[in-house]
């Protein structure tokens, strides 16, 4: 396993849409799964996307911190791995919150995403899924999955007042 080198916002590989893995079990997939799972641990992110390592490739390793784990995330453990998902709203309401990014160092942007999702995906043993997700979880989904598609989280930002540093995220009160 290695910890790999996250790619910044910036990098025409972050701009693309990943491909559709092919073989889930071939040990490419497989080395690649385990090294997004140390450099997720490494950085202490919450979320990693293959393209965001370079990797053109739609594969999705997350995490739910603690303060934000539901009984349905526990089950899962500390990672879950999603290979080709789609994401797809449960409902229209859309919720804000503060997101960052291991690819936007330093920052933190105020985003509008869906409360509820339904996730298709392929776990790295190749079994078809299909969760629903909201709150904390739903975000995570929606981010990770951004990536796959090309998109950052300052793609979604509504005002640029919302893009701020992060050390600065305590001026903005109960908002945060």
């Amino acid at each position: 396993m290695a910890v790999l080198k996250i790619l910044r916002m910036g990098n025409p590989i972050l701009a693309r849409r990943a491909e559709d893995i092919m073989d889930i079990s071939a040990p490419e997939v497989s080395r690649l799964i385990a090294d997004m799972k140390e450099t997720l641990q490494s950085e202490g992110g919450s979320g990693l996307a293959a393209p965001q390592v370079g990797v053109g490739l739609r594969l999705v390793v997350f995490r739910i911190p603690g303060r934000h784990r539901s009984i349905t995330s526990a089950v899962h453990g500390d990672f879950r791995v999603l290979v080709n998902p789609v994401v797809e709203p449960l409902g229209k309401e859309l919720e804000a919150g503060w997101e960052a990014c291991l690819s936007v160092p330093g920052l933190v942007g105020e985003v509008w995403r869906y409360r509820a999702v339904r996730c298709r995906y392929y776990d790295e043993t190749g079994a078809l899924h299909t969760t629903d997700a909201q709150g904390f979880e739903a975000r995570i989904l929606q981010h990770e999955c951004d990536h796959l598609d090309g998109v950052l989280y300052p793609h979604h930002i509504r005002s640029m007042h919302k893009l701020i540093y992060s050390s600065e995220l305590h001026h903005q009160g109960a908002i945060a």
